[in-house]
């Protein structure tokens, strides 16, 4: 439900504007976010959780791709930092792949979850 709904470029534009510092925001131009396609996420969990990335037109970097994952759990998962840098290096793997010219390109990583507000995941 939470891919079908932010696989939606407004949709998921919408969200970030309301989750990402103001001064990230000012630097972003989501109308023009783009959704890529694909998964990163471990095969075993996607039960549980679902990922998007996004490629989004920045100010001073061309542009920043954003990670979003939606984790489908209410209790805090202390392995989520793990899992999430786990995700992140396949797509910086993907990303220099299709790109391989010199740098890397900007990843702001995401977990969006249902549990208590404030909770950790």
């Amino acid at each position: 439900m939470a891919k079908h709904t932010f696989g939606q470029p407004r949709a998921l534009a919408s969200e970030l504007a309301s989750v990402l510092p103001s001064a990230v925001v000012g630097c972003l131009d989501l109308d023009g976010l783009e959704i890529v396609p694909g998964s990163f996420s471990d095969a075993d969990l996607r039960a549980s959780h679902s990922d998007i990335l996004a490629r989004v037109p920045a100010a001073s970097t061309g542009e920043v791709f954003v990670y979003v994952v939606f984790e489908h759990q209410s209790t805090p998962d202390p392995s989520m930092p793990w899992r999430m840098y786990c995700y992140l290096a396949q797509v910086w793997t993907r990303l220099k792949r299709d790109d391989p010219s010199p740098g890397s390109p900007v990843v702001i990583p995401i977990v969006l979850h249902h549990g208590p507000s404030g909770d950790a995941v």
